[in-house]
């Protein structure tokens, strides 16, 4: 039998026994594939002496690890079935080295994706992340021209329309409501607006259109609106700061238009 090659151990820091196997491994320079079962043995009980001789308390998992590789070596040690040309393969788990293969590659990956991830940490604690800012007194500095009406504003008003819709919603209730197309709901808006009386100032407030509490008669309304805006039919209107909304419409705009 050949000499067993020895080691230089500084006895590092391992996480475990299959931590130490995939030492020995790196240091032997062989397949994990294709472990020479006889030679790790060796340095692993090797190592397992050293940390006796330094006193160290030796973990029940590392003896549990020895005696599991001093079995796989006497299974090697056997003599192998004869092989006959019927069988086209070996039967699994036949190796018995298979099982402790598997084990130390599995753990290999945890251990390649836990330096990634610590690769990624380090990386990341070099930016300094900036707080986040309260825009909203900038977004207050800037003036809108008289009259305009802000998306916020707008949001908020539809809000607080749906809001009292719901209040005034009986507690039980069964209609049926016809069912009304965003482009049948823009002429109906438009219509709406046209027959304002001559002596008016032209304008409606915005949540005189929304005469159905349903959301989706709600949301189709809404939609109808910021269409006409985008055609340049109609305008939304605000007297002041947190002032009701309305509807003007742009005249000289035909509704068929």
């Amino acid at each position: 039998m050949s000499e067993q090659n020895e080691l230089t151990l500084i006895l590092p820091d391992f996480e475990g026994p299959l931590d130490l196997l995939l030492h020995l491994i790196k240091e032997l320079k062989v397949d994990i594939f294709d472990i020479p079962i006889a030679e790790v043995t060796f340095q692993y009980l090797r190592y397992l002496e050293t940390m006796q001789e330094m006193k160290l308390d030796v973990a029940g998992d590392y003896l549990l690890m020895a005696a599991t590789l001093l079995e796989i070596k006497s299974r090697m040690l056997l003599p192998k079935p004869e092989v006959t040309f019927e069988e086209e393969f070996y039967e699994e788990g036949e190796d018995p080295r298979e099982e402790l293969i598997q084990q130390l590659v599995e753990y290999k990956q945890f251990q390649e994706a836990a330096k990634a991830l610590k690769t990624m940490e380090q990386e990341r604690g070099l930016y300094f992340t900036k707080p986040a800012t309260d825009l909203e007194d900038l977004q207050q500095a800037i003036p809108l021209a008289p009259g305009e009406v802000s998306a916020a504003d707008l949001i908020a008003a539809l809000q607080k329309m749906y809001q009292k819709l719901q209040k005034k919603k009986p507690l039980q209730a069964k209609m049926e409501q016809e069912q009304y197309t965003v482009d049948q709901t823009m002429t109906w808006i438009l219509e709406k607006l046209e027959n304002l009386p001559a002596d008016s100032d032209c304008r409606l407030p915005f949540t005189d259109f929304f005469e159905v509490q349903t959301k989706s008669q709600i949301v189709n309304t809404f939609l109808a609106m910021l269409e006409l805006v985008k055609e340049r039919k109609i305008n939304f209107s605000q007297e002041g700061t947190y002032g009701d909304i309305f509807l003007i419409r742009n005249m000289g705009v035909l509704i068929n238009e």
